[in-house]
């Protein structure tokens, strides 16, 4: 959802100058990340924004004289947080060996 990290973006005051958009889970490449700082560079550019999951992938540009800052998101579990948490322990503390992985969808109903 690009747009709706652009408005949140915007709602905090932000005026976006160039936006880049990437398909989910995109591998960035050095090249891209390079050409686009260099664009930055020359629009004078203050600072770049992204998300936190993307900025985990970025590579490092050559140069870095624009700042990059990325925008943590919170998640909130309205309901079946019983559920989430189950999951997460599972997924951090995997079963033993011949345990079963897979319950059956039921369990997680809401």
């Amino acid at each position: 959802m690009p747009e709706g990290f652009e408005r949140g973006i915007e709602n905090l005051g932000a005026r976006l100058e160039i936006r880049r958009r990437y398909s989910d889970h995109h591998r960035f490449s050095r090249r891209e990340i390079d050409k686009f700082m260099e664009r930055c560079i020359e629009r004078d550019m203050e600072l770049v924004v992204t998300t936190e999951k993307d900025a985990v992938r970025f590579p490092r540009p050559k140069e870095l004289t624009v700042p990059v800052y990325f925008l943590r998101i919170e998640v909130e579990i309205l309901e079946g947080h019983d559920a989430w948490e189950d999951l997460v322990t599972r997924l951090c503390h995997p079963s033993a060996p011949g345990d079963p992985v897979l319950r059956h969808r039921e369990a997680y109903a809401l």
